[in-house]
């Protein structure tokens, strides 16, 4: 009866030992139903000490490498993800998935990790793709104070002219001449769009953004307007667009 008990009891602490010592090093992806469908990555790393660390990206937003704090206690992982106040609890099932909760702020959701060894780039099929039907010029120019220098995008037909022409205008926060987020690019859709109707379309990088120059930190939206308006003043300089529209 001894000998059965010890036997057991060995085989329980083989168990056990083989759980803690699963490794879970590599590259795990998931993806999470918030409305929409966002992909999440783990980078987990692990030295041979048992020490975990870990890195979280988020494809679909353009995020890479934020920082986590990883724990691994048996067949259970947690990461936290501070700078996001948001956190994983997986169990790991087997040497390729991971089935847990992804908490933030008050939502829990599913979150079933694979592991994989490449992350297949956003398709994005509206955003336009070269070679284009109009003219596309890179221009540049500084407003009236000469705080900002400008630069942007000019699209406008091959044939005829002038055209009239539209000024595409960000909204709150510095954003590219296309207003990128989250890999989609929906000003290089409407100059597109606008373009092919016969427009010419500028759209400029936010001060302080991309190719343009300028303080952001103590500008207002006055500061923000005359930029515009530094837009209109140079289409008027140019030949292709209509002054009067």
């Amino acid at each position: 009866m001894r000998r059965l008990v010890t036997t057991l009891t060995a085989a329980i602490f083989s168990i056990c030992c083989t759980a803690q010592t699963k490794d879970i090093s590599g590259m795990w992806l998931g993806t999470l139903d918030v409305g929409v469908k966002l992909r999440l990555v783990f980078h987990f790393s692990e030295t041979t000490a048992g020490l975990l660390s870990g890195t979280v990206d988020s494809p679909d937003q353009g995020v890479k490498g934020i920082p986590c704090s990883v724990v691994k206690k048996g067949d259970s992982v947690i990461a936290e993800i501070a700078a996001i106040k948001g956190s994983y609890a997986g169990w790991i099932v087997n040497d390729s998935t991971i089935s847990g909760k992804w908490t933030q702020g008050p939502g829990v959701f599913s979150l079933n990790l694979k592991k994989v060894t490449e992350i297949v780039a956003a398709i994005r099929p509206q955003t336009p793709k070269p070679p284009f039907n109009y003219n596309v010029e890179e221009v540049a120019y500084d407003n009236a104070d000469k705080t900002a220098h400008l630069a942007g995008t000019l699209t406008y037909p091959k044939q005829g002219g002038p055209f009239p022409a539209a000024i595409l205008i960000t909204g709150s926060g510095q954003q590219d001449r296309d207003e990128t987020i989250m890999e989609h690019k929906p000003f290089a859709v409407i100059a597109d769009a606008l373009t092919t109707q016969g427009f010419a379309v500028l759209r400029v990088d936010d001060r302080g953004t991309g190719k343009s120059t300028g303080k952001v930190i103590n500008a207002t939206s006055a500061d923000f307007a005359k930029d515009v308006e530094a837009g209109l003043a140079y289409l008027r300089t140019n030949p292709m667009i209509d002054k009067n529209k």
